[in-house]
């Protein structure tokens, strides 16, 4: 995963590649999961995840460590800036300037 940001936009785009990996990743794995469901099916899906020939249990693996990654690392900076904001305007929202009404 990326570096996170010196700026919004920054950390925006650090936080959209980072995802893009995570969903290419669910992709490839949903892809292998329908391959090895087909041997799963023939009664023979032990066998070839114990022989190593297929990829789908390391992306399993490899897709559970870059979303857990990813929600801890983005889901804390989020909630520690909510956290923030909430002691900073302990009141509420009144410091956001009103909508102009037409």
């Amino acid at each position: 995963m990326g570096k996170f940001g010196q700026n919004l936009d920054e950390v925006l785009a650090a936080i959209q590649f980072d995802l893009q990996l995570v969903r290419d990743n669910l992709r490839e794995t949903i892809s292998e999961f329908r391959k090895v469901s087909e041997v799963a099916n023939e009664g023979g899906l032990a066998a070839l995840i114990l022989s190593g020939r297929a990829s789908f249990p390391e992306l399993v693996m490899q897709g559970e460590d870059m979303m857990t990654t990813f929600i801890r690392f983005y889901g804390l900076a989020c909630m520690t800036t909510i956290v923030a904001t909430m002691q900073v305007y302990p009141k509420g929202l009144e410091f956001l300037p009103q909508p102009k009404r037409k």
